[in-house]
């Protein structure tokens, strides 16, 4: 409570980037779930999504990243897609690029290099 709306947003994204880096079959899944519209997909948005959603809003995004409250959903997919891809397409993103995704230097990076990108 002490940091500034930056440094929280930045220690956020930081957290995310290695949560996702240790499951990767969770963004697969969201991408792979999420044009469909049934009961499971619905439960999953209003019970886990919605709140997280509220959360992100409500900790200041907006001014954290200096962009207008209208922009909050281009910036939740934007930070999901940046924080989540190169690991959940690790086996390419290692041939493309040389990186090892499983890595702990690597998802460092990575999640350094996405809080740097987002949190000014």
């Amino acid at each position: 409570k002490d940091e500034s709306p930056q440094a929280r947003i930045r220690s956020a994204i930081r957290a995310y980037a290695h949560w996702i880096a240790g499951n990767p079959e969770f963004f697969r899944f969201m991408v792979d779930e999420g044009n469909l519209s049934n009961s499971r997909t619905r439960w999953l948005v209003d019970t886990h999504l919605k709140p997280r959603f509220k959360l992100i809003r409500e900790a200041g995004l907006a001014h954290a990243l200096a962009i207008d409250e209208d922009a909050i959903p281009h910036a939740f997919f934007a930070l999901s897609g940046a924080a989540g891809l190169i690991f959940a397409v690790s086996a390419n993103s290692r041939r493309l690029t040389g990186l090892n995704p499983k890595k702990s230097e690597t998802i460092e990076a990575h999640a350094n290099f996405v809080a740097k990108l987002f949190g000014p």
